[in-house]
């Protein structure tokens, strides 16, 4: 899946959360290892896809190389996957106790 669909609203799950860029800001909030969050905005920064969070806002600094609420890289994170459930195989073992189950199953 290439960044060009990725897309505001979508959800996505934190793969990487050390070695940051930078240092954070007194009163940053930086994404955890493992933790999904919803893409509130996708912007370009230096050639780089970066996200800003709907569970993350941090406040605005104004400096040098920031002057505004920091973005993450969206490398650090990958879509979050739904799961197709199928409990065929339980619901046959229900109503026929002899249904043998293969072990590859």
């Amino acid at each position: 899946m290439s960044y060009t669909s990725w897309h505001v609203g979508m959800k996505v799950v934190c793969i990487k959360d050390s070695g940051w860029d930078f240092l954070p800001l007194s009163g940053e909030v930086y994404p955890q290892f493992g933790e999904c969050y919803t893409i509130r905005e996708l912007l370009v920064d230096g050639g780089d896809i970066c996200l800003r969070l709907a569970e993350i806002e941090n406040p605005r600094h104004s400096g040098k190389n920031r002057s505004e609420e920091c973005a993450f890289i969206a490398s650090r994170f990958r879509p979050v996957q739904k799961r197709i459930t199928d409990i065929s195989i339980f619901t046959r073992l229900l109503t026929d106790p002899h249904v043998r189950i293969s072990e590859d199953a």
